[in-house]
């Protein structure tokens, strides 16, 4: 498949809100911002040398890691956590965004490229997600952009957790990273 321009982060996807102001209802992510900004330090953003899996074992499960490919024509999926590949139903890593054909895939690869532009964490919400498994729940979703030169982004240190509907009583379903939807706690 041909390599495609970088999208434009100001037409998100139907049903999907970009949140610039990183209004974080999950728990999960918001350790996960918090982890990335003591990271990075008085950096722009940390290097993926930086984030080290000993330090944040309990967010790996809610965690996806994606190389940025050709300045960000691409995406390639490095590590899928656990919680993510049982909620979503995603298999190994090693596919890229564009090589896909579900609305999920292209919704994240929209989420990286807004990244991209703004060249800092992002917040994204999905209304409807499209996995028949949760289809009674929203979709938080993190990106946080990793450099090795301190510049050019590279990699994409992503977080995904499930959210009530406020129908639900809303606050975060914490399914992704290993908790009970049944038993959230409103945040």
């Amino acid at each position: 498949m041909a390599a495609r321009e970088p999208a434009d982060h100001a037409k998100p996807a139907q049903g999907v809100t970009v949140d610039p102001s990183l209004a974080l209802v999950s728990p999960v992510l918001k350790r996960l911002l918090d982890y990335w900004n003591a990271k990075r330090g008085q950096r722009p953003m940390p290097a993926r040398a930086d984030i080290l899996p000993s330090e944040i074992k309990e967010l790996l499960p809610a965690i996806i890691l994606f190389d940025v490919i050709e300045g960000g024509r691409d995406f390639r999926v490095r590590l899928v956590g656990s919680g993510i590949r049982r909620v979503m139903g995603w298999g190994s890593a090693g596919w890229k965004t564009s090589e896909a054909t579900d609305r999920t895939a292209q919704r994240i690869a929209l989420a990286l490229s807004g990244m991209l532009n703004v060249r800092k964490p992002l917040r994204f919400h999905v209304a409807n997600p499209i996995p028949d498994a949760i289809r009674h729940f929203e979709v938080e979703f993190l990106t946080l952009p990793l450099s090795s030169d301190g510049t050019a982004i590279d990699m994409a240190l992503c977080g995904c957790d499930l959210l009530l509907p406020d129908k639900m009583g809303g606050g975060s379903a914490g399914n992704v990273a290993g908790g009970d939807p049944w038993r959230a706690q409103k945040t």
